[in-house]
């Protein structure tokens, strides 16, 4: 089994936009998910062409024997990157995949200037958590909120 990560290309658009729809699936399952989600329509595969062409923004995708199964985006402004999409399909999980995703992304970030990258986890997604201690990163913030409609 071959993992790797490579930058984005045209090709690749209709893959991405399928697994962003699948992880706006998964992440309405846990506390905050939709409103992570509110106001933040989803990409087409003709969006995902222009992002990936976009200044300011890399996008990776991760593959498992040269088929994609995961893609990674971020975004840098000033001295900080954000990862705003990070998702492995469920059957490529547990194999390196984010991991390399993410390593890729904090390899490149100081080339662009930046001097922190940041990313979100939801309460309760413990994945998405381990991974990102895994490669290093820590919490500086809890978010809190309550609905009030």
């Amino acid at each position: 089994m071959d993992v790797a990560v490579r930058p984005a290309v045209t090709a690749d658009a209709a893959a991405v936009a399928h697994l962003e729809d699948e992880a706006r699936a998964s992440v309405v399952e846990h506390r905050g998910g939709r409103e992570l989600l509110d106001g933040c329509a989803p990409l087409d595969t003709s969006g995902w062409e222009d992002r990936f062409a976009a200044a300011g923004w890399r996008i990776l995708v991760g593959t498992i024997d040269d088929v994609v199964v995961g893609f990674a985006a971020v975004h840098h402004s000033g001295t900080t990157a954000t990862i705003s999409h990070l998702y492995v399909t469920p059957e490529a999980r547990e194999v390196g995949v984010g991991e390399a995703l993410v390593e890729d992304l904090l390899a490149w970030a100081p080339i662009v200037g930046a001097s922190a990258l940041e990313a979100t986890a939801l309460p309760g997604d413990r994945e998405t958590k381990n991974l990102f201690e895994r490669v290093g990163m820590k919490a500086r913030a809890i978010t809190v909120s309550r609905r009030l409609t």
